[in-house]
């Protein structure tokens, strides 16, 4: 993650101003500053994240195009199987059982 710069001093002094006491103050700063480092995206973060997802999106699309091609090749063989055992079926009905 990129680094959001927190000025951990001056919103100590801030606190301090309104009354809160300067130990308090300093370790709400401090917590603070903890969350924001560990926590919070960057809008570069964002950027890098999305074009990582959009990425792994196209490798993912041609992959399912790649098996979708595959799929239909299987297919048509099987229907192209099946017919051709359908009409030897047919043929050997008609040559050994002809009809009268």
């Amino acid at each position: 993650m990129s680094a959001i710069i927190f000025d951990t001093l001056r919103y100590a002094k801030k606190l301090k101003a309104v009354g809160v006491d300067e130990q308090q103050a300093e370790v709400q700063a401090e917590a603070l500053a903890d969350i924001i480092d560990d926590q919070l995206a960057t809008k570069q973060d964002l950027k890098e994240t999305e074009l990582a997802l959009i990425k792994e999106m196209k490798e993912l699309e041609f992959e399912l195009k790649r098996e979708m091609a595959t799929n239909k090749l299987d297919v048509v063989r099987w229907v192209v199987g099946s017919s051709m055992a359908l009409m030897s079926a047919m043929f050997v009905m008609l040559r050994f059982f002809p009809s009268s």
